[in-house]
């Protein structure tokens, strides 16, 4: 005589439908605070108004330098009379630490001192927005490089995805611009990159010295002639 399985009481399986539901909510829930926590570390992991020490072209200082870059950063590239400035994109185009900066070439990666000053130059030198490596920008032993996010602290940066899509968007159609020092140099060309909005701080200081220096030379002059 084959004996019936007892049914089970639906209070019993409605229980256990509850129990079932309360696990799969929990691991769902575990799983958005891991994937949170990660993205809040891969968010937060970036270089936010910081301003970092210079470094040489050194091969191991450059090295350690790379380790402690973070896409978006803005690069300040010291050149002695000026400063160069560069959106450092990472991984592009073959190049493991490229650095997307604006301004006046002539052959290889060199730069035209002259007309950066608003001097003229060569015919050959045309104004561009290269793609370059760390050590190539550098070039001599008498460059350095350091980040420098200070604006942050005066304006909040754009997105990651747009800072870099912005300045590899301009680099690949080689957006058409004019070279000025005072409307539109490399920092105007990293900041509208980085904050929306083209600004030179160098350019400011170079209007600046122009007009002290003219109202300094009105008042000597003044009593010159007085």
């Amino acid at each position: 005589m084959q004996l019936e399985r007892p049914r089970k009481h639906w209070v019993s399986t409605f229980l256990e439908t509850i129990s079932a539901l309360f696990v799969v909510g929990c691991l769902f829930r575990t799983e958005e605070i891991i994937v949170g926590r990660l993205e809040g570390v891969i968010a937060g992991n970036d270089n936010c108004e910081i301003v970092g020490n210079w470094n040489s072209p050194l091969p191991w200082d450059i090295k350690e330098f790379e380790d402690r870059l973070r896409p978006g950063d803005r690069l300040e590239f010291h050149r002695g009379v000026y400063e160069h400035w560069g959106i450092y994109v990472g991984e592009y185009e073959g190049m493991k630490h490229a650095v997307i900066h604006f301004g006046m070439f002539e052959g290889g990666s060199a730069f035209s001192k002259k007309k950066a000053f608003g001097s003229s130059s060569a015919a050959s030198q045309k104004p561009e927005i290269r793609a370059d490596t760390i050590a190539q920008i550098l070039g001599s032993c008498s460059m350095k490089v350091r980040i420098n996010n200070s604006r942050d602290k005066e304006v909040e940066p754009l997105d990651l995805d747009v800072i870099i899509g912005v300045a590899k968007i301009m680099h690949r159609q080689n957006t058409p611009r004019e070279y000025s020092l005072f409307s539109n140099n490399c920092e105007h060309f990293v900041n509208l990159c980085r904050y929306g909005e083209p600004y030179s701080a160098q350019a400011v200081e170079a209007v600046l010295t122009v007009v002290f220096l003219s109202l300094g030379a009105i008042i000597a002059f003044c009593e010159f002639i007085g």
